[in-house]
């Protein structure tokens, strides 16, 4: 379920909503805080790594 918000939700609300240009940018911060946040150890780590690449 995280991965379907963060990974296919979020980009698709970026690109919706101007992108840069919008308030997205920091919404893609606190999505990788809160993956840390909801997540343990190595799942956390991996999850939050392929937000980061995203």
């Amino acid at each position: 379920m995280i991965s379907l918000i963060f990974l296919i939700v979020f980009p698709v609300m970026f690109f919706t909503s101007g992108g840069y240009h919008g308030g997205m940018p920091a919404f893609f911060v606190f999505a990788i805080i809160f993956t840390v946040l909801m997540l343990e150890k190595i799942r956390a780590l991996i999850v939050s790594l392929l937000e980061i690449i995203l």
